[in-house]
C-alpha cells in the first residue's frame, strides 16, 4: 500500500508539474497587436524611363507588433520595387505604361496600401522637382538648421499642375504646407520657384497665447520691419538634386491671431537651400 501511495504521489506531482509549465508558456498571440491601416507618402506619381521614387510607408497603430510590409508591383515590366527596409522601398520605372505598387502587412490583419505609377517617355521639370528633399539654412543667430521636406505637386491635368507646388515638413512637422510656385521655359530651358511672403503654412497651432493661432510666412524688409509683400526666388540646377534661394532674404514664420500679428514668430530661416 505504501509502495502504491508513493506512485500515486509522484504521479499528482508529475501532472500537476505538467499544467504548470503549460500555464507558464506564453500565448504568442495574446500580445499579438494587428496593422490596422498603412499610409503610403504618394497614392499617385508620374515617372519618366529611368527615373526613382522612394515610398515611405506609415503604420497604425506604432505598437504593431509586426511593422515590416511585402512590397510588390503588379506589372514590372512598367515599374520595379525594391526594399530598403520593411517600411520604405524604391520603385524604378522601365517602361512606359500605369503600375500600381502594393505594401501589404506581414502579419494577419491583411491591411494594403497602394500607389499607382504613371510613367512617361519623358519627365517634365515639375515632375522631377517633387518628393523628398533637405532644407538647411541659418537663422538670424547664424545657427545651422535643417528639415526633411516634402515637395507635392498637382497631378497632370489637375488645377495647379505645372503651377504650384505644397511644400510639407517645415519646422520638422508633416501638418505644415507651404505654398511654392514654379514656372519653367522651355524654349530657354530656364526656370524658378518661388516662395511667397503672406503664405500661411499652418492654422489653429496652440502656441500658449490664449486661444489659437495661424502662422503666416513674412519678410524683413530694409527698414527691419516685418512684411507680408514679395518672397524668395529659386532655381534649381541641371540634375535637378539643389535649389539655391536668393541669398540675405530673412523669412519668418509670423504667429497672427485673426488678422492681427502677435509679435511673436515660430522660425525664421536665411540662405536656404533645398537638396535631394
Amino acid at each position: 500500500m505504501q509502495t502504491l501511495k508513493k506512485h500515486k504521489a509522484l504521479l499528482l506531482c508529475f501532472v500537476s508539474l505538467f499544467f504548470m509549465a503549460g500555464m507558464c508558456e506564453k500565448d504568442p498571440y495574446v500580445d499579438n497587436v494587428l496593422v490596422q491601416s498603412i499610409n503610403l507618402d504618394y497614392s499617385h506619381a508620374g515617372l519618366g524611363v529611368g527615373d526613382e521614387l522612394t515610398l515611405t510607408a506609415t503604420i497604425t497603430p506604432s505598437d504593431a507588433t509586426t511593422k515590416s510590409l511585402n512590397w510588390r508591383s503588379h506589372n514590372e515590366n512598367v515599374a520595379i520595387v525594391d526594399v530598403i527596409d520593411g517600411n520604405m522601398a524604391v520603385v524604378t520605372a522601365v517602361s512606359p505604361g500605369t503600375a500600381i505598387i502594393t505594401a501589404t502587412a506581414q502579419d494577419d490583419s491583411g491591411v494594403t496600401a497602394t500607389c499607382v505609377i504613371t510613367v512617361n517617355k519623358t519627365t517634365q521639370p515639375y515632375e522631377k522637382l517633387q518628393g523628398r528633399w533637405k532644407m538647411n539654412s541659418v537663422n538670424n543667430n547664424g545657427a545651422s538648421q535643417s528639415w526633411n521636406i516634402n515637395i507635392v505637386g498637382a497631378e497632370e491635368g489637375e488645377d495647379g499642375y505645372n503651377e504650384v507646388f505644397q511644400v510639407t515638413g517645415i519646422m520638422g512637422y508633416d501638418w505644415t504646407s507651404m505654398t511654392m510656385f514654379y514656372n519653367y521655359d522651355e524654349a530657354t530651358k530656364t526656370g524658378y520657384v518661388y516662395i511667397p511672403a503672406g503664405n500661411v503654412l499652418a492654422e489653429g497651432v496652440n502656441f500658449g497665447l490664449g486661444g489659437t493661432n495661424d502662422v503666416v510666412t513674412g519678410l524683413v524688409n530694409e527698414e527691419g520691419n516685418l512684411t507680408l509683400n514679395g518672397g524668395l526666388m529659386g532655381t534649381w540646377n541641371d540634375d535637378f538634386t539643389e535649389i539655391t534661394f536668393e541669398e540675405n532674404k530673412l523669412m519668418y514664420g509670423a504667429i497672427f491671431s485673426g488678422e492681427n500679428f502677435t509679435g511673436y514668430t515660430w522660425f525664421n530661416f536665411l540662405n536656404p537651400t533645398m537638396t535631394k
